[in-house]
């Protein structure tokens, strides 16, 4: 702090943390004090040993910010802000392709895959595997686009102006009204909002950047299994 003073500095200060506490013993936890300047900063002849220049890198980074009133980074009593979504994952619940060829769809996944798909009791054309029966997903099935629609959009014609989904995916996760305010947050456009579902499930659908139809589900019984 004094060397930035007697320099005229007061650009933003950073923490930079290396290392996750939960695994490095706090010994060996590493972290650098960062204050941001200028691209054309020069440090100056004769600073403080272990004073250097670095670029943090575009990236994907965990955040927090603190506010420091009154000289509390000296205490170390500094309020953070959790700027994470709070949106927590706890399993993908299903996955499967959409279909626009039911005929085909079970000719290449039943008969040529051999997977014990069967037709759902009163909706053959939604073809499933029970739980349990394929290691590595709780829930497979071969959606037809028509019944997609259905669940998004209330018709059985996937809306032209909407890219039309090959596939879906169904991420469980700990709280649905967060996950879901925390896309509405971020920008995106739901096509179901926090519904309750005649079968018990609760979801929220929307569509990812690359047209995948993703679901955020409150799904009770495989949360059993």
């Amino acid at each position: 702090m004094a060397w930035s003073t007697a320099h005229h500095l007061n650009g933003e200060l950073f923490a930079v943390y290396y290392d996750d506490p939960d695994v490095v013993p706090a010994e060996q936890l590493r972290c650098d004090t960062v204050m941001a300047v200028s691209d054309d900063f020069v440090l100056p002849d004769g600073s403080e040993q272990g004073l250097r220049l670095m670029t943090i890198a575009s990236d994907l980074y965990a955040t927090g910010r603190a506010t420091i009133e009154n000289h509390a980074f000296y205490s170390g009593d500094i309020p953070m802000k959790d700027e994470t979504t709070g949106l927590a994952i706890l399993f993908i619940a299903g996955f499967g392709p959409i279909t626009q060829d039911s005929v085909a769809s079970l000719a290449f996944y039943q008969r040529t895959l051999n997977l014990p798909l069967k037709g759902m009791p009163g909706n053959e054309t939604y073809l499933s595997l029970e739980a349990g029966e394929l290691e590595g997903v709780k829930h497979f099935a071969v959606w037809p686009l028509n019944q997609a629609a259905q669940s998004c959009f209330g018709s059985n014609n996937w809306p032209s102006e909407y890219q039309a989904p090959q596939s879906w995916i169904e991420f469980e996760v700990a709280s649905l009204d967060v996950a879901s305010a925390a896309l509405k947050e971020q920008g995106y456009q739901l096509l179901v909002d926090n519904r309750l579902e005649p079968w018990g499930q609760t979801v929220t659908r929307l569509l990812s950047p690359e047209g995948l139809l993703v679901g955020l589900t409150i799904t009770p019984w495989l949360r059993e299994i």
